[in-house]
């Protein structure tokens, strides 16, 4: 039985789903939740507690994808008995890191500012500090999902080619 064909399904369809979800995040639901319709439906902090709740499951299919991601491209290279392509892995290691920290340590820091703010009992220091937080938080959150969603579509890019990145050198290739 071939592994690798199967290996390579998973790894575009992986990669597909990664971007696909990166994209829909950055131009559809962020959008939706800034909208001025969703703001006459739910109030400010309501729309934006239900954007977190969205957004933790979000971040864990981001890192679940980054670590198939990197799973099945060592997979991929290992059966085909090539080394793995140090930058490729080295771009997913980043990427997976990435999504980590966006997921461990800024969303929690982004909900605890959120909270900070917009809990009924906030004094008007606690709202203009948690909200001036949850600002750069946000701000944070949004620079380094940009990073993530060129580096899923590099991967995709990478992983539909039709020939690795990494090449075997022919025997017979430097004739003189």
């Amino acid at each position: 039985m071939d592994v690798l064909p199967f290996l390579r399904i998973i790894g575009i369809a992986n990669a597909a789903l990664w971007f696909g979800a990166s994209l829909f995040f950055l131009v559809c639901i962020r959008g939706v939740f800034q909208s001025e319709e969703l703001m006459r439906l739910v109030p400010h902090p309501f729309s934006e507690a239900s954007m977190h709740v969205l957004l933790g499951s979000y971040l864990t299919l981001l890192t679940i994808c980054s670590l198939v991601a990197m799973g099945q491209h060592w997979a991929e290279q290992w059966y085909a008995g090539r080394p793995v392509f140090r930058l490729r892995m080295g771009v997913l290691l980043t990427l997976v890191v990435v999504n980590m920290v966006i997921k461990w340590v800024i969303f929690p820091s982004m909900t605890q500012q959120h909270l900070r703010a917009y809990r009924p009992s906030a004094t008007q220091q606690d709202l203009q500090e948690g909200a001036r937080a949850y600002r750069m938080w946000k701000t944070g959150f949004h620079f380094v999902h940009l990073f993530v969603v060129i580096g899923s579509f590099s991967h995709l890019m990478s992983v539909t080619q039709r020939h690795s990145s990494y090449r075997e050198l022919g025997m017979y290739q430097f004739r003189g």
